[in-house]
């Protein structure tokens, strides 16, 4: 019994030394949890891109706290930022976005040349409930090469200099917000008598590009170069500037004019064409030409160039190269979108002098409305091979003056209103503001103008036999779309419901009595062409091409087509001599198929070369 009893507590001794030590190693780990953070509190650093140094400086980080929230308010002096000098922050940068969120706003204004780790650090009393250490994240930030790099569209010279737009990229770093920041900042060097232009001159278009406009009165033999000096004030976090170099050729001014002639002319109809002249003037010892036009594609398409007769006979002359660009002398002009043909030629034969015509351009009018035709870029070349700079005078196509009598729907004041009128409406719609096919001057071009100019047509002008040329200004999908918009609106005012019969008539007229495939042009061609068809009903169109063996080379699957006219170049098939493998096909007869549902024509063409 005894024996028993011993034994008991000795066992009881055993199972309270037992629990003591589960009791104490329990103890002991929460104090380390508690020491530690072990709550499962973690935070994560997160940006919209990569870290750079150039996006360092104002770039906004997200603190995302997980396993947690933050306190209800947050101060700046519980979120540090280290790893890279000079990267800081303001305290009232720091906000609480939501329970797990918060975000701060870097300030940067160093220079590091190595990748580099940002380190922020949020400390516990930043966040609800909790007593462990503070939460780190971190951010990998990429080093970046700095540089400035000053471009203009065509090369300096001394006779390009005044007025000139420069464009200064910047790599590694970003600009500052505000365009006087950087105009402040900006200085130009190197060439007496050239300067920023003043006021308002230079333009910040993006996070690391500028364009900057000169002015020049001054004057130098030799070839220079200008240096361009950007300091530290216009560089977002950044302490040192920076200095880009462009060479300007001192070219001298000729005594010759390179003008557009005629220097004034009335716009013709929609649809209809005008031929331009590139004449020169008090022209010396010239051996070659390069000149740019540009225009207003809104107004005008340019169709073709022919070379003119002032160099000798065996004269070379580079195809036009066509580019696209701003309209306009400076980039602080109403911006409008414009097309430039560079147009050249030279000769190594003897040079000429005087007067004569370097070629001619021809357009297509698109909107009966003024625009200018601008020459830049325009050099001479004579026979020793020095380049001088001409006098320019550029071109413009005006409108008539309004009539004393105004004629509502007549928008090309010829006095009628007639199919003509309502092409310009066509071109116009889904134009804004003051304009003269706005005839219900409710400041934009619509359907309701377009039925409003047909309800005042004459009655000569509702007979469309009588305009056969004015009828391929339109189409019959065209009009479709605006009957088809016309009716939605559902308006029952008389002269609306007439205008719509107008409108009707019209489209009637363009539809085709049969389908037909048409020669194609030109023929003979190389190496393209284009082939004309018409359609009596809606169908899908297929063109198959064959050799003069019968094998089939090119198939062109058109797709579901409106019954019309398919005969100028924008509307008919074009082929551009290729196989099926892109391959320029040989000289010779070929066969031209048209599938139109149940209709169906093969005609021949050649191509010669």
């Amino acid at each position: 019994m005894l024996q028993s009893k011993i034994n008991e507590k000795e066992s009881f001794m055993k199972m309270l030394v037992v629990n003591r030590k589960y009791f104490m190693f329990i103890l002991v780990a929460l104090l380390i949890s508690f020491t530690q953070g072990s709550y499962g509190q973690t935070i994560t650093a997160l940006v919209q891109e990569p870290l750079t140094e150039a996006n360092l400086h104002g770039n906004v980080v997200t603190l995302t706290l997980s396993g947690g929230t933050y306190e209800q308010w947050i101060f700046g002096d519980v979120v540090t930022v280290s790893g890279i000098d000079g990267v800081t922050f303001e305290s009232w940068n720091v906000e609480r976005v939501s329970d797990t969120e918060m975000t701060v706003e870097l300030i940067f204004g160093g220079d590091f040349d190595t990748d580099a780790t940002l380190t922020f650090t949020v400390e516990a009393d930043a966040i609800a409930d909790y007593n462990g250490n503070a939460l780190t994240a971190t951010l990998p930030v990429t080093a970046m090469q700095e540089s400035l790099i000053a471009s203009t569209e065509f090369p300096l010279t001394k006779a390009t200099l005044d007025g000139s737009i420069v464009t200064l990229t910047l790599s590694g770093r970003v600009y500052e917000e505000y365009s006087f920041q950087i105009e402040d900042a900006l200085t130009v060097s190197g060439i007496d008598g050239v300067t920023v232009k003043e006021y308002i001159s230079v333009e910040r278009v993006s996070d690391t590009e500028a364009r900057a406009q000169l002015t020049f009165d001054g004057d130098f033999d030799t070839d220079a170069t200008l240096t361009l000096t950007m300091g530290a004030d216009a560089i977002a976090g950044y302490n040192q500037g920076f200095t880009a170099e462009i060479p300007v050729t001192a070219i001298e001014k000729s005594n010759a004019t390179v003008s557009i002639s005629p220097l004034v002319v009335v716009s013709p109809d929609v649809g209809e064409e005008l031929t331009f002249s590139l004449s020169i003037t008090g022209g010396e010892n010239v051996t070659g030409y390069q000149a740019t036009v540009s225009f207003d594609d809104s107004a005008l398409e340019y169709m073709k160039s022919t070379d003119g007769a002032y160099l000798q006979a065996d004269a070379f002359f580079a195809d036009p190269i066509i580019t696209y660009d701003w309209l306009g002398d400076t980039f602080l002009e109403e911006p409008i979108f414009s097309v430039k043909v560079i147009l050249a030629g030279n000769t190594l034969a003897e040079a000429s002098n005087g007067d004569g015509t370097l070629a001619t351009l021809t357009f297509k009018v698109v909107d009966f409305k003024p625009s200018t035709v601008i020459l830049s870029q325009v050099y001479l070349v004579d026979a020793d091979g020095t380049r001088w700079e001409a006098t320019t005078q550029n071109g413009a196509v005006t409108i008539p003056p309004e009539p004393q009598e105004e004629t509502v729907g007549d928008i090309n004041r010829d006095g009628v209103v007639d199919i003509l009128d309502l092409t310009i409406v066509g071109a116009r719609f889904g134009q804004r503001g003051q304009n003269s096919a706005d005839l219900n001057g409710d400041g934009l071009v619509d359907i309701v103008d377009l039925v409003l100019v047909a309800s005042t047509f004459s009655e000569e002008a509702e007979a469309p036999s009588l305009y056969p040329q004015a009828l391929k200004l339109l189409n019959a999908a065209d009009l479709r779309q605006w009957l088809s918009q016309a009716q939605q609106l559902a308006l029952t005012d008389p002269a609306y419901l007439r205008g719509i019969t107008v409108l009707e008539q019209l489209h009637a007229a363009l539809i085709p009595q049969e389908t037909a495939l048409l020669p194609n042009y030109p023929n003979p061609f190389n190496p393209e062409t284009w082939i004309p068809y018409q359609l009596a009903e809606d169908a899908f169109v297929t063109l198959t091409i064959y050799d003069g063996r019968g094998q089939v080379i090119r198939t062109l699957d058109i797709g579901h087509q409106t019954a019309a006219s398919y005969e100028s170049r924008a509307k008919a098939i074009y082929w551009d001599g290729r196989n099926e493998f892109s391959e320029q096909v040989a000289s010779g007869v070929y066969f031209y198929h048209l599938s139109a549902d149940d209709f169906s024509a093969t005609r021949r063409m050649l191509i010669l070369k």
